[in-house]
């Protein structure tokens, strides 16, 4: 078994229960939460990206914040909900380094990042921990 790194054991602390058991809200999905809200006047297309980041303060606000951890994106959820103080304190912050969709070559699905996304933006966006789908 590999040794966490200080950084490594403070990120899982702060996304984990008291018991040690990861617990995080899935917050990041962009077109997917856009389609979940198909009682908008005009439908999932007619949500801009204001409307979503405000379903994802809402999401934060009511939900999130009983939790240990948040996963969000950095294209619409952040930096809005930490540095408008929806984001409790006490409540870990994942974010989301993976863009939405994929890449398809030689019949493999490929993962693209969010352009400027890197581990030391994840820090400056207040991140505890960064999420790269594979």
């Amino acid at each position: 078994m590999n040794t966490l790194t200080t950084s490594e054991r403070r990120g899982l602390a702060a996304i984990s229960t008291p018991a040690g058991r990861m617990l995080i809200v899935a917050a990041d999905q962009r077109n997917g939460m856009k389609k979940a809200m198909d009682d908008a006047p005009d439908g999932p297309s007619g949500i801009d990206t204001g409307e979503l980041a405000a379903a994802k303060s809402d999401l934060v606000r009511h939900l999130a914040n009983q939790a240990p951890a948040i996963l969000l994106d950095a294209e619409v959820a952040l930096p809005g909900v930490v540095d408008d103080g929806t984001l409790a304190r006490d409540t870990g912050l994942v974010v989301g380094m993976d863009a939405s969709g994929y890449e398809t070559v030689d019949g493999l699905r490929y993962t693209q990042y969010v352009p400027g996304v890197t581990a030391r933006r994840v820090r400056d966006l207040g991140g505890d921990v960064a999420k790269m789908l594979f």
